[in-house]
């Protein structure tokens, strides 16, 4: 079974890439890495929120773009992974090692993927383009819940978007929904561990996929076209390149 391991914290300097804090983070994560090599599918670190893009339907059938994350609330994610184990009490002893599950304000969520999507001729980052997550949000429906009708359609329409950007999507996922979820933090030593999703809010990610684009611009043209329930939106976050 595999997990996408959600990465939560109050955002700091250990956000911004080529700080002091940011570098001191390595270690931890170096650590988790090698003790989980081959647990990890993938994974990436997320730019600061700070340059985050939300796209959205406006009331007139147009979309809105705006600067900024889809909700404004402390606690961010600021990467993941993608983890395969064998049962969730598996995947949770590995989440406890990643360094986010010790933070004081850290934890990391743990959701059951549905299927991991990517294209049958790898697609790569191109000289000047820029990879981002773009990562759907929004309140739950029918939709997020897999082997209903309103599933099968919503499948169907990401099918369409799909081969309308070839070429321009790396990779992609669907989650279970929320209520699947498992946080892990790790308090003074001790694991502990809840039920449900880190965040109790209505900004669920119910799935994401990762683009190539060569402008800012060519990057909201393709989450436009991201499928979407009532009150969803796209947020646009570039992936930070270690090499």
């Amino acid at each position: 079974m595999q997990y996408l391991a959600t990465l939560y914290d109050h955002e700091g300097p250990q956000s911004v890439p080529g700080t002091p804090e940011w570098d001191a983070t390595f270690p931890g994560y170096m650590r988790f890495g090698e003790l989980a090599a081959s647990a990890i599918r993938g994974g990436e670190a997320l730019a600061p929120t700070t340059t985050a893009i939300t796209v959205r339907p406006d009331e007139s059938g147009g979309t809105l773009v705006t600067d900024g994350p889809f909700a404004e609330t402390a606690e961010v994610f600021g990467g993941y992974y993608l983890l395969e184990a064998d049962s969730l009490d598996d995947v949770i002893e590995l989440a406890k090692e990643i360094p986010n599950a010790s933070q004081p304000n850290g934890g990391v969520e743990l959701r059951p993927v549905v299927m991991v999507w990517e294209p049958e001729t790898p697609v790569t980052k191109g000289d000047g383009d820029t990879r981002y997550l773009a990562a759907i949000l929004g309140p739950e429906t029918k939709a997020d819940i897999p082997d209903t009708p309103e599933w099968d359609e919503s499948a169907a329409a990401h099918g369409q978007f799909i081969e309308k950007h070839t070429g321009t999507l790396m990779n992609g996922l669907a989650l279970h929904p929320a209520s699947t979820a498992t946080t892990v933090r790790v308090r003074n030593g001790e694991t502990l561990v809840t039920d449900g999703p880190f965040t109790e809010t209505n900004e669920i990610t119910g799935g994401a996929y990762v683009l190539r684009a060569a402008s800012r611009e060519e990057a909201i043209a393709v989450a436009q076209d991201v499928p979407l329930g009532p009150g969803g939106a796209v947020e646009l976050r570039p992936i930070v390149e270690f090499t």
